[in-house]
């Protein structure tokens, strides 16, 4: 059931708090920085993984996928929070979804031994376990790079040892409660309501004395601070963003995710555990086994109680409603549910009472049962990404000395960005004409890139990938369009007068044209008239480009020359001389310029020189001005 989770979407992360707390863990060890500088979330999660991130890191050196932690990439501008939403090295998210895994199994197994504790019975333990094992929440969560499978894992550990209490109450086994439990908020600070745990087990087990009540509460507080040491010298910045936490789910809300509390709230945890959880005949036997045990005041009972009921109660008078939160609620629920069935057969007088129980207990589970394995066909049925289709299309596309833009929205893989001749693009912020003119022969782009109509006529359409729509801040499967330009894009261009100036500089004492469509001001002083044949004007201009296939079109009005003979000199000055009709050059005393390449040495692999460059030019006909800008 969960396997197949630990590869989902993969190399994308479709969860951002994934990709948050998977990028923040990666920093800390890239950085060599234990303190993480972040409390919106407490640090035991980040200490836990970091260990998994060496041993993945080491993994991926022995399969050849890396060879440096400089080169897992965890920043994009185009990132929420700056944060990349796709894994460089999905391999290392691999092995953190599988030790969530591992953190979810062993929760089960906790689960387990506590219906064991509670009911006595290994029948008991086993259903408990099968509804955690198959209920679809808890196996969707299960896999997750986040802080709320830790959390739970923590809380039923110290429920564990909390009734261990009972039979064997020592003081060393309960600090271990009270550290566990500490734990269980340093994973998660909606965990609060388990540092009571240590106190109530003193006080229902009849073990209150000075000692054990100053354990009670101290080792609660190591707990959490052993998995967060950093707040205590980061206090303010811990108060801050803690603080933000509770007036976020208090008091703002969270877009999406929002309910009023109080009875409305707690109407919607009640359908999501229906419907998503642990299915009606579960809850209503775990609901009627809560007051039960309450009127019976079973002190083991009302202990193993005491954190869900103080947990949920404060959850639904929270305005923010994410359903992860109701995780470490489930194992609860799977043990009153199956246990008080358990209860009810053996109150018949019957020796049919277990063949009643083994025919309720699928009647009870078939409900979750059938919603996990429709969950599991359902992964298993999910259609190829339109961005993995974009990817293939992308490498088998993508050919030398050809420059295709490609959209930085779709937080595509940064090997895709770094394929030769791609540059990542704002979609948002750009348009089809200066893509054209900057050099780019195709564009990639995704739902955020809308053209104008007189864009359109710049574009054709040469494949499209249907996906999402609308624009998204995650980005999740996006409707994804490539285009290439029309073949009449620079007669359109140029009769709007679209030119880009050159780029001059005292330093390299020449020009770079660096747009497909130009301007070169002439020095009409330093024009040099034919003198066999006044009507013609000789312009001498000296050229220079690093590409292959060069075409330079020098174009006055209605005449046009065209010198393309750089194959043999590339990267070496050539002087070229034009020979020009007075009458058009005193007209208009500026030469329009086309140039068919244009790329960015560094996209080419050439060098780190970033800047799009076309043709150098030089020459004492152009106008000293442009060389002074």
């Amino acid at each position: 059931m969960r396997l197949p989770f630990i590869g989902k979407d993969l190399p994308f992360f479709y969860n951002e708090d994934e990709a948050h707390h998977f990028n923040r863990t990666i920093n800390m060890v890239k950085e060599g920085d234990l303190n993480p500088h972040y409390f919106h979330k407490p640090s035991l999660h980040f200490y836990l993984r970091i260990p998994v991130v060496v041993a993945s890191f080491f993994w991926n050196v022995a399969e050849g996928n890396i060879k440096s932690v400089k080169e897992i990439k965890t920043a994009d501008p185009f990132g929420l929070n700056g944060y990349a939403l796709t894994a460089s090295h999905p391999g290392m998210v691999k092995w953190n979804r599988a030790f969530s895994v591992v953190l979810s199994l062993l929760t089960i197994i906790l689960t387990y031994f506590i219906a064991i504790n509670l009911f006595g019975s290994s029948y008991v333990g086993l259903s408990a376990a099968f509804l955690l094992a198959i209920s679809p929440q808890f196996v969707s969560e299960s896999a997750v790079v986040g802080v709320d499978v830790v959390m739970t894992f923590f809380i039923a550990l110290s429920v564990f040892l909390a009734l261990q209490l009972e039979t064997t109450f020592s003081l060393a086994l309960l600090s271990w409660v009270g550290i566990t439990a500490g734990l269980s908020v340093s994973s998660k600070y909606n965990a609060w309501p388990i540092f009571l745990l240590p106190f109530l087990s003193c006080l229902f087990f009849k073990h209150l004395k000075i000692k054990t009540i100053l354990i009670s509460i101290t080792t609660p507080v190591l707990g959490f601070l052993l998995g967060s040491p950093f707040i205590i010298t980061n206090l303010p910045i811990f108060m801050d963003q803690a603080g933000y936490e509770i007036w976020h789910y208090k008091i703002a809300g969270h877009e999406g995710h929002t309910a009023t509390p109080g009875w409305e709230q707690a109407m919607f945890y009640f359908n999501f555990f229906i419907t998503d959880s642990v299915g009606f005949a579960v809850l209503l036997l775990a609901l009627i086994a809560t007051i039960y045990a309450i009127l019976r005041r079973d002190k083991k009972f009302l202990l193993f109680l005491s954190f869900p009921i103080i947990y949920f109660l404060y959850m639904i008078e929270q305005k923010v409603n994410f359903t992860r939160n109701m995780l470490p609620m489930i194992p609860f629920i799977a043990v009153l549910a199956l246990g008080f069935l358990s209860f009810l057969t053996q109150r018949i007088k019957h020796n049919i009472k277990r063949t009643l129980l083994v025919f309720l207990t699928p009647l009870v589970l078939y409900q979750p049962t059938k919603a996990g394995l429709d969950l599991r066909e359902e992964l298993g049925a999910t259609s190829i990404e339109s961005r993995s289709l974009a990817i293939d299309w992308i490498s088998q596309n993508q050919i030398s000395l050809s420059d295709m833009a490609i959209a930085g929205n779709l937080n595509l893989p940064t090997q895709v960005y770094g394929l030769s001749g791609v540059t990542k693009i704002n979609e948002i912020k750009t348009t089809a004409s200066e893509l054209y003119l900057n050099g780019f022969d195709k564009i990639v782009v995704g739902p955020s890139f809308i053209p104008s109509d007189e864009e359109l006529k710049l574009l054709h359409l040469e494949n499209y990938i249907a996906g999402e729509k609308k624009y998204s801040r995650l980005s999740i499967n996006p409707e994804i369009r490539i285009y290439k330009f029309s073949e009449d894009v620079i007669q359109v261009l140029s009769q709007k007068g679209e030119t880009i100036n050159p780029q001059c500089s005292q330093e390299e004492g020449h020009c770079w044209i660096n747009s497909r469509l130009s301007m070169l001001e002439i020095d009409m002083t330093k024009v040099r008239i034919d003198s066999n044949n006044p009507e013609i004007a000789h312009l001498e201009i000296d050229l220079m480009t690093p590409w292959p296939g060069q075409s330079v079109t020098f174009a006055i009005a209605d005449w046009a020359y065209t010198f393309d003979k750089f194959d043999n000199i590339i990267g070496k000055w050539v002087t070229v001389t034009l020979d020009i009709p007075v009458n058009r050059i005193s007209i208009v005393p500026s030469l329009r310029v086309l140039v068919e390449e244009i790329h960015s040495p560094l996209t080419q692999k050439i060098s780190s020189d970033p800047r799009r460059l076309g043709v150098a030019v030089k020459g004492s006909v152009l106008k000293e001005s442009l060389l002074l800008k």
